[in-house]
């Protein structure tokens, strides 16, 4: 995606998290004959405790090739830096995987948590997705609105990097406004959102964390064949 997109690393989040997911679903597919999302949450667990040094170490060269402005540099940590130009020694000599790698993220990076956890909040985000679904009778409105609850619940990493905890929690309390106004009148709702999303790009803030965990959801969705 680099190659033909050189604009920025919009794909990095998304990728990562397709990473664990993909297989997952594959597993579930081939040795469960099911999309259903348990299985699917089980088998990336199993897959993400099997990562190797190796893994680590072409996700680390992935990130290095994305090269995202936003990310912060590691500093007395049990793994190297990113951009440590001996990472790959460091993560050889210390044997860590990549699950190593992202456990000792998730305690700041909501991508890296659901790498470890199951796939949990993308799995909460598909269920999210079919109860909209239900509700709103509309497939743009009801992932709207599942986005909506997951940036309302949880801290958006990449929200917290650039501008700090303050304007996450005024981005998430803003996003609950929005999603409770839009289930409750759609046409008011929509006002609401077109003003929200002004106010983000004028601002500059992108909840772009929350954006790469619902296309997990998203994903999971399409192959559930989720109807309205």
């Amino acid at each position: 995606a680099k190659k033909w997109y050189v604009g920025g690393n919009t794909n990095l989040g998304t990728s990562t998290i397709f990473s664990i997911e993909v297989p997952a679903l594959v597993c579930a597919k081939s040795l469960s004959e099911t999309y259903d999302p348990k299985e699917v949450s089980s088998w990336a667990i199993r897959i993400a405790e099997k990562t190797t040094v190796e893994d680590a170490i072409f996700f680390y060269k992935a990130i290095r090739m994305a090269n995202p402005s936003y990310l912060g540099r590691v500093t007395e940590a049990p793994i190297p830096d990113v951009f440590d130009p001996l990472f790959e020694e460091k993560l050889k000599e210390s044997e860590k995987t990549l699950w190593d790698v992202w456990k000792h993220s998730s305690s700041w990076d909501i991508v890296s948590e659901n790498c470890i956890s199951g796939l949990k909040i993308v799995v909460e985000g598909f269920h999210a997705i079919d109860k909209y679904l239900s509700i709103l009778r509309n497939w743009n409105l009801a992932i709207i609105s599942a986005y909506l609850e997951l940036l309302s619940k949880y801290r958006d990493s990449l929200i917290l990097r650039k501008h700090g905890r303050e304007v996450q929690e005024e981005v998430s309390e803003e996003a609950k406004e929005v999603l409770n106004t839009l289930i409750s009148d759609i046409k008011e709702g929509l006002v609401l959102l077109k003003r929200f999303d002004e106010k983000l790009y004028r601002r500059k803030i992108n909840p772009g964390s929350i954006a790469d965990i619902i296309a997990g959801s998203i994903m999971l969705a399409l192959l559930n064949n989720l109807r309205p």
